[in-house]
Protein backbone atom coordinates (compact mmCIF):
# COMPACT_ATOMS: atom_id res chain seq x y z
CA UNK A 1 0.00 0.00 0.00
CA UNK A 2 0.95 3.56 -0.70
CA UNK A 3 2.70 5.86 1.79
CA UNK A 4 0.89 8.67 0.73
CA UNK A 5 -2.33 9.67 1.96
CA UNK A 6 -5.33 7.62 1.06
CA UNK A 7 -8.83 8.83 -0.61
CA UNK A 8 -11.64 6.42 -0.46
CA UNK A 9 -13.78 6.35 -3.72
CA UNK A 10 -17.71 5.94 -3.00
CA UNK A 11 -18.52 3.02 -5.95
CA UNK A 12 -21.79 2.73 -6.79
CA UNK A 13 -21.49 -0.32 -9.10
CA UNK A 14 -23.37 1.60 -12.21
CA UNK A 15 -21.98 2.12 -15.66
CA UNK A 16 -20.40 5.48 -14.67
CA UNK A 17 -18.54 3.66 -11.66
CA UNK A 18 -14.95 2.93 -13.42
CA UNK A 19 -14.97 6.56 -14.96
CA UNK A 20 -14.91 7.75 -11.39
CA UNK A 21 -12.73 5.29 -9.94
CA UNK A 22 -9.49 5.91 -13.34
CA UNK A 23 -10.35 9.68 -12.86
CA UNK A 24 -9.69 9.55 -8.88
CA UNK A 25 -7.03 7.17 -9.63
CA UNK A 26 -5.54 8.97 -12.38
CA UNK A 27 -5.67 12.36 -10.08
CA UNK A 28 -3.84 10.73 -6.74
CA UNK A 29 -1.26 9.56 -9.15
CA UNK A 30 -1.24 5.89 -7.86
CA UNK A 31 -3.96 3.63 -7.95
CA UNK A 32 -2.67 2.00 -4.50
CA UNK A 33 -3.76 5.46 -3.12
CA UNK A 34 -7.18 4.22 -3.70
CA UNK A 35 -9.85 2.43 -1.14
CA UNK A 36 -13.23 1.59 -3.14
CA UNK A 37 -16.04 1.13 -1.15
CA UNK A 38 -19.65 0.11 -2.19
CA UNK A 39 -22.07 0.38 0.68
CA UNK A 40 -25.30 -1.60 0.68
CA UNK A 41 -28.52 -0.98 1.67
CA UNK A 42 -30.22 -4.33 1.96
CA UNK A 43 -33.79 -2.98 3.37
CA UNK A 44 -34.83 -2.02 -0.18
CA UNK A 45 -35.52 -6.10 -0.40
CA UNK A 46 -38.21 -5.35 2.41
CA UNK A 47 -39.82 -2.47 1.51
CA UNK A 48 -42.31 -3.65 -1.35
CA UNK A 49 -44.58 -6.76 -1.07
CA UNK A 50 -43.15 -7.91 -5.13
CA UNK A 51 -40.78 -8.97 -3.15
CA UNK A 52 -42.19 -12.12 -1.44
CA UNK A 53 -43.57 -13.08 -4.45
CA UNK A 54 -40.09 -12.83 -6.18
CA UNK A 55 -38.62 -14.64 -3.07
CA UNK A 56 -41.27 -17.55 -3.40
CA UNK A 57 -40.53 -17.88 -7.32
CA UNK A 58 -36.67 -18.28 -6.95
CA UNK A 59 -37.27 -20.48 -4.24
CA UNK A 60 -35.32 -18.66 -1.56
CA UNK A 61 -35.52 -17.17 1.47
CA UNK A 62 -34.82 -13.44 2.28
CA UNK A 63 -31.54 -14.70 3.82
CA UNK A 64 -30.69 -16.12 0.74
CA UNK A 65 -31.34 -13.41 -1.54
CA UNK A 66 -29.64 -10.59 0.47
CA UNK A 67 -26.75 -13.06 0.53
CA UNK A 68 -26.53 -13.59 -3.42
CA UNK A 69 -26.87 -9.82 -3.76
CA UNK A 70 -23.83 -8.97 -2.00
CA UNK A 71 -22.09 -11.95 -3.76
CA UNK A 72 -22.67 -10.16 -6.91
CA UNK A 73 -21.92 -6.97 -5.70
CA UNK A 74 -18.72 -7.93 -4.30
CA UNK A 75 -17.96 -9.72 -7.59
CA UNK A 76 -18.88 -6.32 -10.05
CA UNK A 77 -16.59 -4.03 -7.13
CA UNK A 78 -13.61 -6.50 -7.36
CA UNK A 79 -14.19 -6.68 -11.19
CA UNK A 80 -14.40 -2.66 -11.92
CA UNK A 81 -10.86 -2.27 -9.81
CA UNK A 82 -9.30 -5.04 -11.20
CA UNK A 83 -10.11 -3.46 -14.43
CA UNK A 84 -8.23 0.09 -12.77
CA UNK A 85 -5.38 -1.50 -11.00
CA UNK A 86 -7.30 -0.73 -7.43
CA UNK A 87 -6.83 -3.64 -4.99
CA UNK A 88 -7.92 -2.20 -2.39
CA UNK A 89 -11.59 -2.15 -1.98
CA UNK A 90 -14.71 -3.23 0.55
CA UNK A 91 -18.45 -4.26 0.97
CA UNK A 92 -20.34 -2.38 3.51
CA UNK A 93 -23.66 -2.21 4.20
CA UNK A 94 -25.44 0.88 6.20
CA UNK A 95 -25.61 4.15 5.28
CA UNK A 96 -23.63 5.40 2.51
CA UNK A 97 -21.96 8.28 4.27
CA UNK A 98 -21.90 7.04 7.87
CA UNK A 99 -19.75 4.04 5.97
CA UNK A 100 -17.23 5.84 3.51
CA UNK A 101 -16.70 8.02 7.01
CA UNK A 102 -15.78 4.92 8.87
CA UNK A 103 -13.03 3.75 6.19
CA UNK A 104 -12.13 7.60 5.76
CA UNK A 105 -11.32 7.47 9.72
CA UNK A 106 -10.05 3.90 9.63
CA UNK A 107 -7.44 4.78 7.29
CA UNK A 108 -6.95 8.05 8.37
CA UNK A 109 -8.04 9.53 4.33
CA UNK A 110 -7.70 13.06 3.37
CA UNK A 111 -10.76 12.86 1.30
CA UNK A 112 -13.95 11.12 0.28
CA UNK A 113 -14.70 10.73 -3.80
CA UNK A 114 -17.96 9.89 -5.27
CA UNK A 115 -19.71 10.74 -8.79
CA UNK A 116 -22.58 13.02 -9.65
CA UNK A 117 -24.50 13.68 -12.44
CA UNK A 118 -25.67 17.43 -11.08
CA UNK A 119 -28.75 17.10 -11.39
CA UNK A 120 -31.81 19.52 -11.50
CA UNK A 121 -35.44 19.89 -11.08
CA UNK A 122 -37.52 16.48 -10.34
CA UNK A 123 -34.23 13.67 -10.62
CA UNK A 124 -32.62 15.84 -8.00
CA UNK A 125 -35.36 15.91 -5.75
CA UNK A 126 -35.46 11.90 -5.76
CA UNK A 127 -32.59 12.32 -3.88
CA UNK A 128 -28.55 12.59 -4.61
CA UNK A 129 -26.49 10.53 -2.78
CA UNK A 130 -23.25 13.69 -3.27
CA UNK A 131 -25.50 15.38 -1.33
CA UNK A 132 -25.98 13.06 1.88
CA UNK A 133 -21.89 12.49 1.60
CA UNK A 134 -21.51 16.04 1.13
CA UNK A 135 -23.40 17.02 4.60
CA UNK A 136 -22.61 13.53 6.71
CA UNK A 137 -18.80 12.94 6.22
CA UNK A 138 -15.76 15.32 8.28
CA UNK A 139 -13.63 15.52 5.79
CA UNK A 140 -12.95 17.00 2.36
CA UNK A 141 -15.30 16.04 -0.37
CA UNK A 142 -14.50 15.55 -4.40
CA UNK A 143 -17.65 15.42 -6.25
CA UNK A 144 -16.90 13.91 -10.05
CA UNK A 145 -19.11 15.11 -12.54
CA UNK A 146 -19.75 12.38 -14.43
CA UNK A 147 -22.44 13.35 -17.24
CA UNK A 148 -24.21 10.94 -19.50
CA UNK A 149 -21.61 10.77 -21.97
CA UNK A 150 -18.63 10.13 -20.12
CA UNK A 151 -15.75 11.83 -21.65
CA UNK A 152 -12.06 11.01 -21.44
CA UNK A 153 -10.56 10.75 -18.28
CA UNK A 154 -8.10 13.55 -17.64
CA UNK A 155 -5.64 13.20 -15.06
CA UNK A 156 -5.18 17.00 -13.67
CA UNK A 157 -7.42 20.14 -13.27
CA UNK A 158 -6.45 22.90 -15.80
CA UNK A 159 -8.86 25.91 -14.56
CA UNK A 160 -9.83 26.03 -10.89
CA UNK A 161 -12.28 28.50 -9.69
CA UNK A 162 -12.76 29.08 -5.89
CA UNK A 163 -15.91 30.40 -4.72
CA UNK A 164 -14.95 32.54 -1.07
CA UNK A 165 -17.97 33.89 0.97
CA UNK A 166 -15.13 35.89 2.61
CA UNK A 167 -15.91 34.73 6.55
CA UNK A 168 -12.79 33.91 8.51
CA UNK A 169 -12.50 30.37 7.48
CA UNK A 170 -11.56 31.32 3.45
CA UNK A 171 -8.30 31.03 4.28
CA UNK A 172 -8.47 27.19 5.01
CA UNK A 173 -10.58 26.84 2.09
CA UNK A 174 -7.96 28.85 -0.20
CA UNK A 175 -4.90 26.65 1.28
CA UNK A 176 -6.42 23.61 0.00
CA UNK A 177 -7.24 25.17 -3.27
CA UNK A 178 -3.42 26.31 -3.53
CA UNK A 179 -2.35 22.44 -2.92
CA UNK A 180 -4.22 21.52 -5.75
CA UNK A 181 -3.18 24.07 -7.71
CA UNK A 182 0.17 23.22 -7.23
CA UNK A 183 -0.09 19.75 -7.56
CA UNK A 184 -1.38 20.31 -11.43
CA UNK A 185 0.00 23.39 -12.19
CA UNK A 186 -3.44 24.72 -12.64
CA UNK A 187 -4.81 28.54 -13.58
CA UNK A 188 -7.03 29.55 -10.31
CA UNK A 189 -9.66 32.09 -10.28
CA UNK A 190 -11.03 34.05 -7.05
CA UNK A 191 -14.87 34.87 -7.23
CA UNK A 192 -17.22 36.29 -4.45
CA UNK A 193 -21.20 37.03 -5.08
CA UNK A 194 -22.42 39.92 -3.76
CA UNK A 195 -26.32 39.31 -2.91
CA UNK A 196 -29.37 41.44 -3.60
CA UNK A 197 -30.26 43.13 -0.66
CA UNK A 198 -33.65 42.51 -0.88
CA UNK A 199 -32.43 38.64 -0.68
CA UNK A 200 -29.96 39.37 2.23
CA UNK A 201 -32.95 41.51 4.57
CA UNK A 202 -36.93 39.83 3.68
CA UNK A 203 -39.14 41.69 5.09
CA UNK A 204 -37.81 45.30 4.69
CA UNK A 205 -38.99 48.10 2.30
CA UNK A 206 -37.10 48.50 -0.65
CA UNK A 207 -39.21 51.32 -2.48
CA UNK A 208 -36.40 53.62 -2.43
CA UNK A 209 -34.54 51.93 -5.31
CA UNK A 210 -31.61 54.01 -4.94
CA UNK A 211 -30.55 53.69 -1.77
CA UNK A 212 -30.82 50.34 -2.34
CA UNK A 213 -28.45 50.27 -5.17
CA UNK A 214 -25.99 52.32 -3.35
CA UNK A 215 -25.86 49.97 -0.53
CA UNK A 216 -25.24 47.01 -2.88
CA UNK A 217 -22.39 49.41 -5.05
CA UNK A 218 -20.95 49.73 -1.19
CA UNK A 219 -20.93 46.21 -0.77
CA UNK A 220 -19.37 45.11 -4.30
CA UNK A 221 -16.27 48.06 -3.68
CA UNK A 222 -16.21 45.94 0.03
CA UNK A 223 -16.06 42.82 -1.49
CA UNK A 224 -13.66 43.43 -4.22
CA UNK A 225 -11.13 44.98 -1.78
CA UNK A 226 -11.39 42.06 0.65
CA UNK A 227 -10.79 39.41 -2.32
CA UNK A 228 -7.80 41.40 -3.63
CA UNK A 229 -6.44 40.90 0.08
CA UNK A 230 -6.94 37.40 0.11
CA UNK A 231 -5.69 37.00 -3.54
CA UNK A 232 -2.53 39.17 -1.95
CA UNK A 233 -1.82 36.93 0.83
CA UNK A 234 -1.97 33.94 -1.26
CA UNK A 235 0.22 35.34 -4.28
CA UNK A 236 -3.00 35.22 -6.85
CA UNK A 237 -2.73 38.17 -9.61
CA UNK A 238 -5.51 40.74 -9.06
CA UNK A 239 -6.70 40.06 -12.25
CA UNK A 240 -8.22 36.87 -11.72
CA UNK A 241 -10.33 37.60 -8.91
CA UNK A 242 -14.01 38.20 -9.80
CA UNK A 243 -16.80 39.98 -8.08
CA UNK A 244 -20.64 39.32 -9.16
CA UNK A 245 -23.92 40.60 -7.77
CA UNK A 246 -27.04 38.27 -7.89
CA UNK A 247 -28.22 34.61 -6.57
CA UNK A 248 -25.08 32.87 -6.26
CA UNK A 249 -25.61 29.69 -7.43
CA UNK A 250 -26.57 31.22 -10.50
CA UNK A 251 -23.28 33.21 -10.64
CA UNK A 252 -20.84 30.31 -10.10
CA UNK A 253 -22.20 28.51 -12.17
CA UNK A 254 -22.12 31.23 -15.28
CA UNK A 255 -18.68 31.80 -13.89
CA UNK A 256 -17.77 28.30 -14.18
CA UNK A 257 -18.72 28.28 -17.85
CA UNK A 258 -17.16 31.77 -18.97
CA UNK A 259 -13.69 30.29 -17.64
CA UNK A 260 -14.35 26.90 -18.82
CA UNK A 261 -13.22 25.82 -15.04
CA UNK A 262 -12.67 22.08 -14.47
CA UNK A 263 -12.78 22.25 -11.06
CA UNK A 264 -14.76 24.22 -8.38
CA UNK A 265 -13.32 24.59 -5.05
CA UNK A 266 -15.69 25.99 -1.95
CA UNK A 267 -16.03 25.45 1.52
CA UNK A 268 -18.27 23.18 3.94
CA UNK A 269 -19.52 22.89 7.28
CA UNK A 270 -21.31 19.17 6.88
CA UNK A 271 -24.50 21.03 8.22
CA UNK A 272 -27.15 18.47 9.77
CA UNK A 273 -30.64 18.85 10.83
CA UNK A 274 -32.54 22.58 11.06
CA UNK A 275 -29.59 24.13 9.53
CA UNK A 276 -29.39 21.66 6.14
CA UNK A 277 -33.07 22.31 5.67
CA UNK A 278 -32.48 26.30 5.52
CA UNK A 279 -30.13 25.58 2.82
CA UNK A 280 -26.31 25.21 1.98
CA UNK A 281 -24.38 26.73 -0.91
CA UNK A 282 -22.16 23.43 -1.34
CA UNK A 283 -25.37 21.66 -1.53
CA UNK A 284 -26.96 23.39 -3.99
CA UNK A 285 -24.52 24.05 -6.24
CA UNK A 286 -24.27 20.42 -7.34
CA UNK A 287 -27.19 20.39 -8.85
CA UNK A 288 -26.62 22.06 -12.58
CA UNK A 289 -22.93 21.78 -12.04
CA UNK A 290 -21.14 20.75 -15.37
CA UNK A 291 -17.79 20.34 -13.42
CA UNK A 292 -15.84 18.61 -10.17
CA UNK A 293 -16.35 20.15 -7.45
CA UNK A 294 -14.38 20.10 -4.33
CA UNK A 295 -16.01 20.66 -1.12
CA UNK A 296 -13.21 21.31 1.52
CA UNK A 297 -14.37 20.87 5.61
CA UNK A 298 -14.23 24.28 7.38
CA UNK A 299 -14.65 25.56 10.77
CA UNK A 300 -12.78 21.70 12.22
CA UNK A 301 -9.36 21.57 14.12
CA UNK A 302 -7.46 19.10 12.29
CA UNK A 303 -6.73 19.44 8.46
CA UNK A 304 -7.20 17.99 5.06
CA UNK A 305 -5.49 17.60 1.96
CA UNK A 306 -5.95 17.80 -2.01
CA UNK A 307 -5.90 14.50 -3.64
Amino acid sequence: MSDEPMVVVGVGLTGESGFVIEKVASLAGDPDRIIAVHVMEHGYLYVEDETEGLVRELGQSFEELANSVEKDAHERLARVCKRFGVRNYQLCSGHVATELQRVADEHDAIAVAIGTHGRRGWRALLGETANSVLHGTRTNVLAVYTPDELPEVTSSYRRILVAADLTRETDEVLAEAMRIRERFDAELYLMSVVRPLAQVYHGLDFSNAVEASVFETEAQTRYERHLEKYADGFGIDASRTIVRQGDPISEIHATLDELDADLLVLGTHGTHGPALLLGSTSNSVLHGIRCDVMAVRVGKSETGGAV
